[in-house]
């Protein structure tokens, strides 16, 4: 008799969209308060940012304050 033994079927590494995924969105349709990521790859260079307003935003792992376009890509996990 076959045992179901997801650890060893790969089933969770393999199966597409598990995991966080990235939307691409400009800074400007955003709302102020709304998390978002610079690129859409999942490391540990890709820090969150908050918007604080139309132009500015903060890096939080850091703490800085960063200048950005308003027509700036920047993406959001959904």
């Amino acid at each position: 008799m076959a045992r179901n033994d997801p650890m060893r079927d790969g089933i969770w590494s393999e199966t597409p969209g598990i995991g966080p995924d990235f939307e691409e969105m400009l800074f400007e349709d955003i709302e102020n308060d709304d998390l978002f990521w610079l690129t859409d790859r999942n490391t540990d260079a890709n820090h969150a940012h908050r918007k604080i307003d139309e132009y500015t935003a903060l890096e939080l792992r850091g703490q800085n304050i960063v200048s950005l376009g308003a027509r700036q890509t920047i993406y959001q996990k959904t």
